[in-house]
């Protein structure tokens, strides 16, 4: 498939990126023919170029983790889908070296994939809901960054079982958004960073039942709800305003083509990436906050076609 980057700075260098954000990964997921993979892509922020980076690799090849990342020392790929079971495995990347290996520590309470990731930066991250060998989950996890080390958090279970949600945050609250319970759900729970409580948010329930969006924040002012699948896949995106709370359908910001299960990482300043969720064709997308736009952005395609694959940036949470 021929595809044209309609963004300026196309295979030039142009300079982007919040000061101290360096690189955005995109690791393991399912690859060409169902495979399950464990390749790392790293984007580099200052040029938009992604490239493979074999040191970033998860520790065992696997579908549906979810990344969270602490923004100064580490980022974690956490559960999965392996060739065996779920797995509430986690991997941690070192962004001084850009290197990946297992953190015991921070492997999850109980074995899940694809549930909903959302970080304050700085003390904690969630792991919320995800699918378990019993059922649809609202298990709510917290990884203590000065530690490494993840437990069962209940004050952040989510208000309702459900796996694929999509996620973003603000400096002060976390949200989790739509997935699929007994269907495609908009609901939306918000977690307060300084309590470590969630609950349900009706002002940012999606503007339609999704699952499988990805989510970005600019870091300051919007967090994005992209793409996801009701009766198909969508090219929705919803904008939430971080003052208010608020969410609404962003017909600026919504995909170029109907996608879900992808996945997103962002320099918390500039620029937001999304990869397409596809085991046969490769497509990079870009959001440039000012505008809200997003575009085809073939400089940052992955190294091989996958979904359901893990987002992390050493300069957004």
């Amino acid at each position: 498939m021929l595809k044209l980057n309609t963004l300026s700075g196309f295979g030039s260098g142009v300079s982007g990126g919040a000061a101290g954000a360096t690189y955005g990964y995109f690791i393991a997921g399912q690859s060409t023919g169902g495979a399950y993979s464990l390749a790392a892509d790293r984007i580099t922020y200052s040029t938009g170029v992604a490239a493979a980076h074999a040191d970033a690799n998860a520790s065992v090849a696997r579908e549906g983790p979810r990344g969270l990342s602490d923004t100064i020392t580490y980022g974690y790929v956490m559960g999965g889908w392996t060739a065996e079971a779920r797995s509430g495995m986690t991997d941690r990347i070192t962004f001084s070296t850009s290197t990946t290996a297992a953190s015991t520590d921070s492997n999850l309470s109980t074995d899940r994939h694809i549930g909903g990731t959302t970080s304050d930066s700085v003390t904690y991250g969630y792991y919320c809901g995800g699918s378990h060998t019993t059922g649809k989950k609202v298990t709510g996890d917290r990884i203590v960054f000065s530690t490494s080390i993840t437990s069962a958090h209940t004050d952040a279970d989510l208000s309702e079982a459900r796996q694929q949600p999509g996620a973003t945050s603000s400096a002060t609250y976390g949200y989790i958004c739509g997935g699929w319970g007994a269907a495609a759900v908009d609901t939306a729970d918000r977690i307060t960073f300084s309590t470590g409580v969630a609950a349900a948010h009706t002002d940012a329930d999606l503007s339609s039942g999704r699952s499988g969006p990805a989510g970005l924040t600019d870091g300051t002012a919007y967090g994005y709800i992209m793409g996801g699948y009701s009766n198909a896949a969508s090219t929705t995106t919803d904008r939430i305003t971080f003052s208010t709370s608020v969410l609404a359908a962003h017909t600026d910001s919504d995909l170029p083509s109907a996608d879900n299960n992808g996945a997103s990482h962002s320099d918390n300043s500039v620029y937001g990436y999304y990869a397409s969720a596809s085991t046969s064709v490769i497509e990079g997308q870009r959001m440039t906050f000012s505008t809200g736009v997003v575009a085809v952005h073939t400089d940052s395609d992955t190294s091989e076609p996958k979904n359901n694959t893990a987002g992390i940036s050493d300069g957004a949470p």
